[in-house]
């Protein structure tokens, strides 16, 4: 999405400025799109004041699949969050007791 412009950075850009035009590219030269604030970067760095996390992410994974939808990659995109659930009884019995094991987990990796 930089296009190698080291001036230019897709996580700090507000998804407003972002065009159809611009969706459309991404999806052709790589598959899928993502706004900016769905990147892991920015889901992690607001996971843990973030008490919609399990569903955000839920989301964020779906937004992904249907970007794709409509072009060649759509067979390749599609299901490929399938056996993320977020909303899970294995992360916790109440959905702050998920969000907070999400929230581990993500600025785990980050």
């Amino acid at each position: 999405m930089e296009a190698g412009d080291d001036t230019i950075h897709y996580a700090q850009i507000a998804d407003e400025v972002i065009t159809p035009a611009i969706k459309d590219d991404a999806v052709k030269t790589k598959g899928f799109f993502i706004y900016p604030s769905q990147l892991f970067e920015n889901a992690a760095n607001r996971a843990s004041e973030n008490e919609c996390l399990n569903t955000d992410l839920a989301h964020i994974f779906k937004a992904i699949e249907s970007s794709a939808h409509g072009y060649p990659s759509e067979r390749a995109i599609k299901g490929l969050f399938a056996d993320f659930d977020t909303t899970s009884n294995r992360l916790g019995n109440t959905v702050t007791d998920k969000n907070k094991r999400l929230a581990m987990v993500l600025v785990f990796l980050l």
